[in-house]
């Protein structure tokens, strides 16, 4: 981002406060602090207030003690990043022209950005200095600057284009971490990008104004190239094209638009030697255009550092492939969609040098690795609060549907290729609509009352609802558990591999994972100062070997949520698995009768056995306090109480024979007579 000053004393400051201007007009004509005094003053002295004049007095107050920290003048756009504060950050990757710039140049310099150059020079006897990259040239001033800069005594300088000048660094970083990671047997692969962002509305948009000038024009041609898998124009949400927003969006916005499309407008904007047909086109095949050349090249580069020296490498090369969040995933086309004669997909990378590779250490190996977050994202806006459900809304979520559709893209496009959800998670600062409801109610009452806010009837603790990550605590999280157990569930009956996000043992009640903000975090610090009998209470019904105890300051790591993701699963199995299943507290029975409920049951039927290796199944202590007994289709079975593995030794041998291991705690009205194993701690009592 070569137009950026980032040496500004602005950037990082939102363009939107203060009086921001830009080389294309003023964004706001008044102050934004004197427009907040304004509306808190209106709306205190509403004839139906929706504050009162103390809430006024603290609004005005904080934005006293903020103010002092805004830039005293305006500055231009150059100064600062384009994008805005939404609570969902990665709607920026759409709605932000420099994060469309900078995937554009990332993925695609060379054909974006023709006649753009880069030049690095160091010296060749000590890269391991680094060099020093300028840009913003043109191939004849590449050309000169490069000759000056051989005559100042530099003995490495190479001219790039943008790709190869972003792409090259890229690399060599995936080739340091390859020397490290090929010494391990616990590295199980390479994530070359994580959920690379390609959705190029904005950059489309206004370099086709800048090209056009007319909003007509810019409809037509945005119509005519942005199809969908039917070769049609594009349809958004709500009925209109791509094309029609594009119009509706220029036509809405003239006085925020370029006045002119002078080279330095266009370096201005990022967008100096941007070839339009190009940017285009980048909003097509995402996949196949621009990921795939990617895992090749770094794909290239990891190889390449596992092949050095004569020892083999510690693990398999494996590479993990993430589909595109592009335009096509908006409109639920990618990775599962329905395949028009128009779609083109990616394939699995067709690495240079793999057959060579693969003739000495064996063969590469992909893994198909989509993420899945569904429901969970507050509404989009700024600051908006968090998301509000009910607590039976997700009793019945079923997302076996969606799962098997990203599944099932593994063998439309990728030689059926292993495939893990290699993300999913939930929020844990859910705000609770029975909360919601009861402050909502609140509200109105003191609306209704005589004096609105200041007759003695409102109270504002009733009206003032806790946020969500202290109505998710007061829930126990009762909501997240349950979705999270819904995934698990269905993990289960798809035999789908999975990881979940995140693990952060700092993780506050407020500030979620600090690094984002948001809650994730599938353990939670408990501080004893802060939450004595919160404390205390995780640790009287939590064993000590899932809790981490902190010193300073005084407090425990403790999972939240365990009722759902703390279960049993084989971690290792003999044969060709059929179906898998646990029923945590939060599943659901339909009782038959006579017959108890079989809570708590694990499950795990497969076919064939394919070595003499056992099956390992982890049976956390977690879910069975009383002990727990084992049903045995054939064979025996062994327990590690420390690390709580339970290895079973299937027997029958023959074709088609199918094994199966059972798995539940003792439960009234339940036939004890024909187990094979009890199990409870380091006490294990055989049948025989």
């Amino acid at each position: 981002m070569p137009e950026k000053n980032f040496a500004s004393p602005y950037w990082g400051v939102n363009k939107l406060l203060g009086a921001a201007v830009n080389n294309t007009g003023e964004i706001i004509t008044s102050d934004l602090f004197t427009i907040l005094r304004m509306v808190a003053n209106v709306l205190a002295n509403l004839d139906e207030p929706f504050i009162t004049h103390e809430v006024e007095e603290k609004i005005i107050a904080q934005l006293d003690r903020f103010e002092p920290y805004l830039p005293p003048a305006a500055f231009e756009s150059t100064d600062t990043y384009d994008g805005l504060p939404f609570k969902m950050w990665g709607i920026n990757n759409g709605l932000s022209l420099q994060t469309n710039i900078c995937f554009a140049a990332f993925f695609n310099g060379d054909e974006v950005f023709p006649d753009r150059r880069t030049v690095e020079y160091g010296y060749a006897d000590r890269m391991d200095e680094g060099v020093e990259i300028e840009t913003f040239y043109t191939p004849e001033e590449a050309k000169t600057r490069a000759a000056e800069l051989r005559s100042a005594g530099y003995t490495y300088v190479k001219i790039n284009n943008l790709r190869e000048s972003l792409l090259e660094g890229f690399r060599g970083a995936w080739e340091e971490i390859a020397t490290i990671g090929k010494k391990y047997p616990n590295v199980i692969g390479y994530d070359i990008l994580n959920e690379p962002a390609s959705v190029y509305l904005i950059m489309s948009i206004v370099l086709a104004y800048l090209e056009l000038g007319s909003p007509d024009l810019v409809k037509s041609l945005l119509d005519a190239v942005v199809l969908d898998e039917e070769g049609n124009p594009r349809t958004l949400p709500g009925g209109s094209t791509v094309g029609e927003l594009g119009q509706q969006l220029i036509e809405a916005n003239l006085s925020l638009l370029p006045k002119d499309n002078s080279d330095e407008t266009r370096k201005a904007l990022g967008l100096y030697g941007a070839d339009l047909m190009k940017v285009l086109g980048l909003n097509i095949a995402i996949d196949k255009n621009s990921l795939e050349p990617l895992y090749e090249y770094v794909g290239e580069g990891i190889m390449k550092v596992y092949a050095r020296d004569d020892h083999p490498p510690a693990n398999r090369l494996t590479f993990w492939l993430e589909p595109a969040h592009s335009i096509d995933v908006l409109f639920g086309e990618a990775g599962g969609g329905i395949g028009g004669q128009y779609q083109q997909y990616a394939t699995t990378p067709d690495i240079p040098g793999a057959k060579e590779y693969e003739e000495k250490f064996g063969e590469i190996k992909f893994v198909w690795s989509p993420h899945w977050y569904p429901d969970i994202y507050p509404n989009i806006g700024l600051n908006t609060p968090e998301r509000t459900f009910a607590t039976d809304e997700y009793d019945f979520r079923d997302y076996s549907k969606i799962l098997q559709e990203k599944a099932d893209w593994s063998k439309f496009a990728y030689n059926n290729i292993p495939v893990v959800i290699a993300e999913f998670g939930t929020y844990w600062n859910f705000r609770y609509l029975e909360l919601d409801e009861l402050c909502e109610r609140a509200l109105k009452k003191c609306r209704l009352a005589e004096d609105k806010f200041l007759d003695p009837a409102c109270d504002a603790a009733q009206f003032n609802c806790p946020p969500g990550y202290l109505q998710s605590r007061a829930f126990e999280y009762e909501i997240s558990t349950q979705i999270l157990d819904n995934y698990y569930e269905n993990y289960e009956q798809l035999l789908l591999s999975n990881m979940v996000w995140v693990y952060t043992p700092d993780s506050d009640p407020k500030l979620g994972d600090y690094w984002d903000h948001e809650d994730f975090s599938l353990v939670e610090f408990i501080q004893e100062a802060n939450e004595p009998e919160r404390y205390k209470k995780i640790k009287e019904i939590i064993p000590d070997r899932y809790l981490v105890d902190v010193q300073q300051p005084k407090g425990v790591v403790a999972p939240r949520g365990y009722k759902a993701f703390v279960r049993p699963y084989a971690h290792l199995i003999s044969g060709k698995p059929i179906s898998t299943h646990f029923y945590s507290d939060l599943h659901y029975f339909d009782p038959d009768k006579g017959i108890p409920n079989p809570e708590h049951e694990f499950q795990i039927v497969f076919q064939s056995k394919q070595t003499f290796a056992p099956t390992v199944i982890f049976v956390p202590e977690l879910q069975y306090p009383d002990g727990f007994f084992v049903w045995l289709s054939d064979g025996y079975a062994l327990w590690d109480q420390e690390d709580q593995w339970l290895y079973y030794y299937p027997e029958r041998d023959e074709p088609g024979a199918e094994h199966t291991v059972t798995i539940r705690p003792p439960l009234v009205g339940q036939n004890e007579d024909d187990w094979d194993y009890f199990i409870i701690g380091d006490f294990v009592v055989g049948k025989n």
